[in-house]
Order: structure tokens, then C-alpha cells, then sequence
């Protein structure tokens, strides 16, 4: 790796917020190109979620964290709401057992999420509405 692109790759790391995604988009505001990304990830640095989506390697990425990186580097119109947010605010005694165990997440009718995000291992259910 020459010293441009391990300086791309130290500015990368350097701004991908902690437990969140990075999207190609992203990626490409921070000049990085397709052919390095497919280098970071053979050189294990980053990992591909789907088409699009990627997480570093050393860091276990949060369902909260990856949807603030979709609203924040594609602007994707979904929001937390429901149980979620009364959860996500300290207050679930208020809520029965089974709300505390899947995500709410709402947006405009034909916005949708991500395959990958459907598809990660997290830990609670996702329920978009």
C-alpha cells in the first residue's frame, strides 16, 4: 500500500464514528474508490455488510449507530419511534416485556431499509413501519 492510500486509510479510521457503517457514499466524500475499498477488505480493515455497507473489522457495529450512519450518509428518511424511544430514553418499566425486545423503526410510506440491515445478527427483532 503506498503512502496515499495508507493515509486515506488512517483518515478513515479516524472519522468512522465508533459501532457505526460507512456507506459507498461516504466513502467516495472521502476519496476513497471502489478498488481500495475492495483492498481494506481483503486486507481485513473493513468488512462488507451488502451492497454498500460496510463495518470495520475490530468493531462490532449497534443497530443505533448503523441507522444514525444511514440518516447521516444517505440521508434515509427512518426514525425511531414506539416502545423504542420510550426504551431508549430510561423509562422501560412503563413498557411490557415484549416491547423491549423489538426495534420500532418508522419512515415515509416507500422508504425502506437496507437488505443487509434487515439481515445482521443484531440483537432484538426490527419492526419498520
Amino acid at each position: 500500500m503506498d503512502i496515499q492510500n495508507r493515509n486515506k486509510l488512517k483518515t478513515l479510521l479516524n472519522k468512522w464514528p465508533q459501532g457505526s457503517i460507512a456507506t459507498s457514499q461516504w466513502l467516495r466524500s472521502l476519496g476513497i474508490s471502489r478498488q481500495l475499498v475492495k483492498s481494506y477488505i481483503q486486507a481485513g480493515w473493513i468488512k462488507s455488510l451488502g451492497p454498500g455497507a460496510y463495518q470495520r473489522a475490530d468493531l462490532e457495529i449497534t443497530w443505533y449507530k448503523a441507522l444514525m450512519g444511514l440518516q447521516k450518509q444517505i440521508k434515509l428518511s427512518v426514525h425511531v419511534g414506539g416502545p423504542t424511544v420510550v426504551f431508549l430514553r430510561g423509562a422501560s418499566h412503563y413498557l411490557k416485556p415484549s416491547d423491549k425486545d423489538s426495534i420500532f423503526l418508522f419512515s415515509p410510506p416507500g422508504v425502506s431499509l437496507p437488505k443487509w440491515f434487515y439481515r445482521y445478527p443484531w440483537k432484538q427483532s426490527i419492526e419498520h413501519i
